[in-house]
């Protein structure tokens, strides 16, 4: 194939947006039928192509989202974590003590 008929560097076809965003081809169709936001493609023959500029913000939004969504607790958050894991503990601890005062060791219990 001579130059001149070799798409421009800044388009790219599925298996390329596959290695940029890491799903399968599978899931790459998907997402252009079903996600909105997904970059929109183009048709060429029967082949499918990607401007790579679009697919790379796609993967950069993807990523803040990522990060923002699970973004380290703050210390009032992992106090009240903690605290909330002790009052669990607590309960469960009292719950155990009135199965066994009302039915007996745990070994008795039957399942």
């Amino acid at each position: 194939m001579s130059d001149e008929r070799k798409p421009p560097k800044d388009v790219i076809t599925i298996p390329e947006v596959c290695a940029l965003l890491g799903p399968p081809r599978r899931t790459i169709y998907e997402a252009m039928r079903k996600r909105p936001d997904f970059p929109k493609p183009f048709k060429v023959g029967r082949s499918w192509f990607f401007v790579r500029a679009e697919i790379i913000a796609y993967r950069e939004k993807l990523q803040a989202e990522f990060a923002e969504k699970h973004k380290p607790a703050t210390p009032e958050q992992q106090e009240r974590a903690k605290q909330e894991q002790l009052r669990l503990r607590e309960f469960s601890r009292q719950f155990r003590a009135q199965m066994q005062a009302q039915f007996g060791p745990k070994k008795d219990w039957k399942r």
